[in-house]
């Protein structure tokens, strides 16, 4: 496995977050909100 820093940005944690089954509902408005 390739090392890679243990730091996702704020995107990929968006981007996981949303891929969440229990999260499937978030709106845009929230993503964004976490991301800025």
């Amino acid at each position: 496995m390739p090392t890679e820093p243990n730091q996702p940005s704020d995107i990929d944690r968006a981007i996981s977050f949303v891929k969440r089954p229990c999260s499937r509902y978030v709106s845009e408005n929230e993503i964004l909100d976490m991301i800025m």
